[in-house]
Formats: C-alpha cells, sequence, structure tokens
C-alpha cells in the first residue's frame, strides 16, 4: 500500500508542474460552465427556475 501511495504522490506532482494539466482543466472548466449556464437558461425557457 506504501508503494501506491508514493507513486500517486509522484504521479499528481509531476501532472501539477505540467502545463498541459492546467490547460486541460480551464478548457474542461469553461465547458462544464457553459454546459450549466446553457441548460440554467432553457430549463427558465420551460418555465422550472430551481436554482436561481
Amino acid at each position: 500500500m506504501k508503494h501506491l501511495i508514493l507513486t500517486a504522490t509522484a504521479d499528481i506532482s509531476e501532472s501539477l508542474r505540467s502545463r498541459w494539466f492546467m490547460v486541460y482543466t480551464l478548457v474542461f472548466g469553461g465547458v462544464v460552465v457553459a454546459l450549466f449556464v446553457s441548460g440554467l437558461t432553457e430549463s427558465r425557457v420551460m418555465g422550472f427556475t430551481g436554482l436561481s
């Protein structure tokens, strides 16, 4: 179990140092926000106002 934790820690720290990780995080985060906003505007058109 100790080796698994060490490997996971090394992999996560290496990923965070990579610039591509931040680019992917921003791109996918933007897609999630866009889908969320789009879903909210569509739900208001249909008459549901749950999260506003």
